[in-house]
């Protein structure tokens, strides 16, 4: 990861966001370089946040259910957008706390990690809804398992018109950054709908 972190940082002027929960490979990786950490536990290992502080990095904070290893063996909520909305305010105040700055930090429902097929399109319809403090919601829905589940084909929801539809979706209920595989038709499903948003009355 380290050389191709240290390559992209020397041609390009690009963010570079690497995935880790690890305290450990996030210095090693920002001090290669790279500008963002996104973290799936939402920076619960031990220094992992006072790291990004100090580091003044751009963080995303994801939620989950469970472990990796368990997360779909039976996902639960009562009510999957407030309690996901819960967990980025009880994230926030800690990440102040370990003293990141409200600029630095996004949000990311964590699509897929340890929810159902109805908790992943409810998060999809209420994106609006958890942006705590303001801090922009990051969609990864791209190719998800989810998507091949609404659609009864698994090869059809890893089908760049299943991400770019959804991606569109997430666009109109709050979303602000995505995640995607297939970058150029999403982009220009974003740009289309973009294009009629000034439109509307």
């Amino acid at each position: 990861m380290l050389p191709v972190v240290r390559e992209l940082r020397s041609c390009t002027d690009a963010v570079i966001s690497v995935d880790t929960r690890h305290a450990a490979v996030a210095a090693a990786v920002l001090e290669a370089g790279a500008d963002v950490i996104n973290d799936i536990s939402g920076l619960r290992e031990a220094g992992m946040a006072e790291l990004c502080a100090a580091a003044r990095c751009g963080v995303v904070a994801m939620h989950m259910q469970g472990r990796p290893e368990t997360m779909q063996d039976a996902p639960s909520y009562g009510d999957v957008v407030r309690e996901v909305r819960g967990y980025f305010e009880e994230r926030y105040d800690f990440l102040l706390g370990r003293g990141l700055e409200p600029e630095q930090i996004c949000w990311d429902p964590g699509i897929g990690f340890g929810k159902t097929a109805e908790h992943n399109l409810a998060l999809l319809s209420n994106m609006d809804k958890l942006q705590v403090a303001g801090r922009p919601v990051l969609l990864g829905l791209s190719r998800k398992r989810m998507l091949g589940a609404v659609l009864g084909d698994a090869e059809q929801g890893r089908a760049p018109l299943s991400t770019a539809v959804m991606t569109v979706w997430g666009h109109l209920h709050g979303a602000q950054i995505h995640r995607v595989h297939d970058v150029a038709e999403c982009a220009r499903a974003l740009r289309l709908i973009r294009a009629a948003e000034p439109f509307v009355r």
